[in-house]
């Protein structure tokens, strides 16, 4: 079968084996730094572009794909805590000075920062997440939610937790999502909630209650979704029942970014570990100079960046463009083959043609046509598939003469082809 990724996928049965890895690269950013103290989060539109944020005020724009950053100036001293760009000009950021918790937003890809909203002492934006380019929300001490793109935010409380400091949130849809939040109580002891709203953070319900520490949370769609703790928990239907997905014992988890129900990371006290079967199996990851990973964000299952602070409390940068894989020890028990999309036949058509493709596991298929302008034309996949080979046939006899693409798209991979109409 032709590779089209270098990724290998692995299936390995046991629970957390590690192998040798130097598939992080460190970036050099200390240069732009002028204080100790951790970087927090990290964000990329595309393999360009990015940022990261951190304690005393780091907070650091990439053109070139991180090989040089640049000191984004504000108004303020701020901690940093999460970032969020809906486009290339439009960016939020969550911070605190030594007055206020505030939302900063961007309007000139982070030239300029304005604050967006000022939530108060003791009231600490965490984390935010938006639907699309008007509509997003963050959490502090309660949800607070924006329809017109940051100028209004709305507050709303969890009934009876309204005293939880809310550190997490995560938007699958317009009407779904959930958070999490903790409290320490007057005896010292932590309760930590995850709640949930099907009506786009109007009203909460607590789903869940531990002693555990939540550190992140992220939901794939409304149903499927992860929540890091003391272990980190899955849940496929929308929080009724929860599931250990990791032995944490010996470190902390941090952080986390999935791709999809299947492929995702976590970020940890001293490296990323990974998984490619939805959280049954986590392989550690190496990093070049031992450091926490307290934010991590992947493009696809290539390309992706993690950010923290190594044990001399200097902030740290670390790229992969293998997944973070570079090698596997032959103890691991089976190797997966890897997607494939064949060029259509036949090619040119008239006016129909073939496509095939194959997966290495199950997983969710997205195949579209789109058009010269990038313009979509047909969906022909949009669904889990298992394992396999599969024939799809493009008809085109609505279309006019001319180059089209079609695209794969699986378990944060993508291959795109193109094909010839000819009438």
């Amino acid at each position: 079968m032709k590779n089209l990724i270098i990724v290998i996928f692995i299936i390995v049965f046991g629970s957390h084996k590690s192998f040798s890895n130097n598939g992080w690269i460190e970036q050099n950013v200390q240069a732009v730094y002028y204080s100790y103290g951790a970087l927090t989060d990290v964000y990329f539109l595309n393999d360009q572009t990015g940022w990261i944020c951190g304690q005393f005020g780091l907070l650091n724009k990439t053109t070139n794909g991180g090989t040089n950053w640049i000191h984004q100036p504000y108004s303020g001293n701020y901690h940093f805590k999460k970032i969020y760009f809906t486009d290339s000009l439009t960016g939020y950021i969550c911070g605190a000075d030594y007055l206020n918790g505030s939302v900063l937003k961007t309007t000139n890809s982070g030239i300029n920062w304005s604050v967006s909203i000022n939530t108060g002492d003791r009231n600490l934006p965490q984390d935010i997440n938006f639907i699309n380019k008007t509509t997003g929300w963050f959490c502090a001490k309660g949800i607070y939610k924006t329809t017109n793109s940051g100028d209004i935010w709305t507050r709303y409380l969890i009934q009876g937790y309204e005293h939880f400091e809310l550190t997490n949130i995560s938007f699958p849809s317009m009407n779904t999502g959930y958070c999490t939040g903790y409290y320490n109580d007057q005896m010292g002891s932590q309760i930590s909630i995850t709640a949930k709203t099907t009506n786009s953070g109007v009203n909460w319900v607590v789903i869940r209650q531990s002693g555990s520490v939540y550190t992140d949370i992220k939901f794939i769609n409304d149903n499927t979704g992860f929540v890091n703790g003391l272990p980190p928990v899955k849940t496929n239907n929308g929080g009724l029942t929860w599931k250990n997905i990791m032995d944490s014992t010996g470190y902390y988890i941090l952080s986390m970014f999935f791709l999809n129900e299947n492929m995702g990371w976590f970020g940890s006290s001293n490296s990323p570990v990974w998984t490619v079967d939805a959280g049954n199996t986590w392989i550690n990851q190496t990093l070049p100079v031992q450091s926490n990973v307290h934010g991590i964000y992947f493009l696809n299952g290539l390309t992706g960046w993690c950010v923290g602070m190594n044990n001399n409390s200097y902030p740290k940068v670390f790229k992969t463009i293998s997944g973070g894989l570079t090698s596997i020890s032959s103890n691991l028990n089976h190797t997966l083959e890897n997607f494939n999309l064949s060029q259509n036949y036949p090619n040119p058509f008239n006016p129909e043609t073939i496509i095939n493709y194959e997966l290495g596991i199950t997983n969710f298929v997205s195949l579209k046509v789109y058009n010269s302008l990038g313009m979509e034309v047909a969906t022909l996949v949009n669904e889990k598939k298992p394992a396999g080979s599969y024939s799809v046939s493009f008809d085109g006899s609505k279309l006019s003469s001319g180059i089209y693409f079609y695209k794969l798209e699986s378990g944060g991979f993508v291959e795109t082809m193109r094909m010839v109409l000819l009438k």
